[in-house]
């Protein structure tokens, strides 16, 4: 959807990077331009921007009335300035909706929903934390339930869409959202550019494909039976709720060892709320030494990065 969304000449999204919450704590009341550019510049995510600080730097240092959601809003806006609409696409604001609607109250979210189903499908073939079918399914009802949550709160500025809707009809798909952002359709978001100047991670290669429904239902031929079952005892209560249907299954006994996948899943919502409350030094020093150095997908994108 970023990239889609990109197409339009009143929108920039830039790539990932959480970092409004990852510099909150510390910035929010003590905004010192050269040390928000600084920190700002040492998150690994922001390697993947290609900014240029120096002019970051001048244009945050020349704010009239300095705010944290100025410097923001700079930052976000950066790459492109004619934008009218900035978006900012992170899974983990999934978890943060309060603090960030307290920053921004009058924002408007954009709830992104997925078969759990077709979601575990995908995030097994990517080398996260995990490859537990119990956790992922767990972490995919978490975080939905806190987008749901917000929607409940402030129904107005949150507009859900579910993916299988956009890729089967993308052209009312995204009228619907140009509608919600107050914005004229544009065809442009139907035609799909990567920007060269991007940073793209591995698991995004699919990008680079036009809209389509060609991989909604690869799932079903992809996920086994045990975890299948796994996936719809976990999810498929919830997921109903958003028109997700359970398969039909022949009744088998389930093993305890998924649910400790399930275990797992859940207690990496508090990790997560745990890490971001941490002082940034902290939290700057364990994300380097024990999660960029310990699992897989770090290494690889590092390495992209670097190339």
């Amino acid at each position: 959807m970023r990239v889609s969304l990109n197409g339009h000449s009143k929108i920039y999204i830039p790539p990932e990077s959480p970092f409004i919450v990852n510099l909150l704590g510390k910035h929010k009341d003590a905004l010192k331009p050269t040390k928000f550019v600084s920190d700002l510049k040492s998150d690994i995510y922001m390697k993947a921007w290609n900014i240029d600080y120096e002019c970051l730097l001048k244009e945050i240092s020349v704010i009239s009335d300095p705010t944290y959601q100025e410097f923001c809003h700079t930052v976000l806006k950066h790459p492109k300035k004619s934008a009218t609409i900035i978006g900012d696409k992170n899974p983990t604001y999934s978890l943060f909706g309060k603090k960030l609607i307290a920053l921004y109250p009058t924002a408007k979210f954009i709830w992104l929903i997925r078969d759990y189903r077709a979601q575990v499908n995908s995030m097994l073939k990517v080398n996260f934390e995990t490859k537990k079918v119990g956790a992922l399914a767990a972490r995919w009802v978490c975080y939905n339930q806190h987008i749901h949550q917000l929607e409940k709160r402030y129904p107005n500025q949150v507009l859900r869409v579910r993916y299988e809707d956009l890729v089967r009809l993308p052209e009312e798909g995204y009228k619907r959202i140009c509608s919600f952002l107050g914005l004229d359709y544009e065809t442009s978001v139907l035609s799909v550019k990567l920007n060269a100047s991007e940073f793209y991670a591995p698991h995004h290669e699919s990008l680079e494909e036009q809209v389509s429904d060609k991989h909604i239902d690869e799932w079903k031929e992809s996920l086994t039976d045990k975890q299948l079952q796994v996936c719809q005892t976990v999810a498929g209560r919830y997921g109903e709720k958003f028109g997700y249907d359970k398969i039909e299954m022949r009744a088998s006994p389930l093993l305890v060892r998924p649910f400790q996948g399930v275990l797992f899943g859940r207690a990496y919502i508090p990790f997560i709320k745990l890490m971001y409350s941490m002082p940034f030094g902290w939290r700057k020093f364990f994300q380097k030494k024990f999660i960029e150095s310990s699992f897989s997908y770090w290494k690889e994108v590092k390495k992209e990065i670097e190339k």
